[in-house]
């Protein structure tokens, strides 16, 4: 075909738009995967997941939230992803947050008190990774499950 002809200027018109609208779905395929996703757009993709970030939450910092939280759901609310994703969201060291299974379906979960005015917070997205049929408490001490003080007396009071 004639580079002049009719049909050679419609196709290289077209060829134009065609490359526009790949690089437009490119940059939405982009803007949806977390590892490249910023700023409005990671903030849609916690939206998936029904998680805000906070105010002067850097895109580093919601991105490594986001992925554990990934990595509780796929690892289906085990012990340790449950851990791994508190002390990420809440910027604390992962050995400061202890799981006990007290009995089948039931699990305490003992943070320290540092971010116990995050309470509510922390509950609504306890009772989203956990599994169907748990319940969770949530328990804010710095040594109250280490201290050989704290035991149980008759009357189920502390002493």
């Amino acid at each position: 075909m004639a580079l002049g002809t009719n049909r050679a200027r419609i196709l290289d018109a077209l060829a134009i738009e065609i490359d526009e609208l790949l690089a437009a779905a490119n940059g939405t395929g982009y803007a949806h995967a977390l590892s490249t996703a910023r700023g409005t757009s990671l903030d849609n993709v916690g939206d998936l997941f029904g998680i805000t970030r906070d105010v002067d939450e850097t895109d580093a910092n919601f991105r490594l939230l986001l992925s554990q939280l990934i990595t509780v759901y796929t690892a289906a609310g085990t012990k340790l992803a449950i851990r791994t994703f508190l002390a990420a969201l809440l910027d604390i060291e992962l050995t400061t947050v202890k799981i006990y299974e007290t009995t089948p379906g039931n699990i305490i979960i003992n943070m320290p008190l540092s971010v116990e005015d995050r309470e509510d917070y922390i509950n609504s997205l306890i009772n989203d990774i956990i599994a169907a049929g748990v319940h969770a408490s949530l328990v804010f001490s710095n040594t109250f499950w280490d201290s050989p003080d704290v035991k149980w007396d008759t009357d189920d009071d502390w002493e």
